[in-house]
């Protein structure tokens, strides 16, 4: 079982009529990073959100030569089988997954999920942090992030938030097992 650290962009928050147009997902099977980093061709840029797109740093020239959602479908659900799935508000993520997959056909892979808002909450809110936010922990940890809201950089940073609070908490288990006892 690897752990998978997943964020999406998408061109809104509505995953009824929006859809994602760029994901990572970083494969961690206790020694190396293994990355996915895919823009996605959006299919309904019509129903796009304008300020979604502005946030994500859309432009139609930057995105003409990526695949669609479904022509990377099968190799998404192959990353996240069996494995477990941390990220940052993980269920919005995965429940724009989930619809795509569904729209192309692939069955929903088993995976377990660790959402990092929890831990944020449980352990830097009653210390200050300000926020539950990716942009407040970062701020809060003093991360200097310059191209936040893209996938991978979101995804890395939900990697480094597990990686170092495990570590910072003298957990004496390896991070697969504590985040496999977390899973939901």
């Amino acid at each position: 079982m690897a752990i998978c650290f997943v964020d999406t962009e998408t061109t809104g928050l509505d995953k009824s009529r929006h859809e994602i147009i760029e994901i990572a997902i970083i494969v961690w099977d206790g020694g190396q990073l293994k990355v996915y980093n895919q823009r996605l061709l959006p299919v309904h840029i019509a129903a796009a959100d304008p300020k979604a797109l502005e946030i994500n740093g859309y432009t139609p020239s930057g995105w003409m030569d990526a695949p669609t959602f479904a022509e990377q479908a099968q190799t998404i659900a192959d990353l996240l089988c069996g494995n477990i799935v941390v990220g940052h508000n993980i269920q919005f993520d995965m429940g724009f997954i989930e619809k795509q997959l569904r729209a192309a056909c692939i069955p929903i892979p088993r995976y377990r999920t660790v959402d990092t808002c929890t831990l944020v909450h449980e352990h830097l809110t009653p210390i200050g942090c300000p926020g539950h936010s990716m942009d407040k922990v970062r701020a809060y940890l003093g991360w200097v992030r310059p191209h936040a809201h893209t996938a991978f950089v979101d995804a890395m940073d939900c990697y480094r938030f597990s990686k170092d609070f495990h570590e910072k908490n003298g957990m004496k288990k390896g991070a697969a097992d504590m985040l496999s006892g977390m899973a939901g």
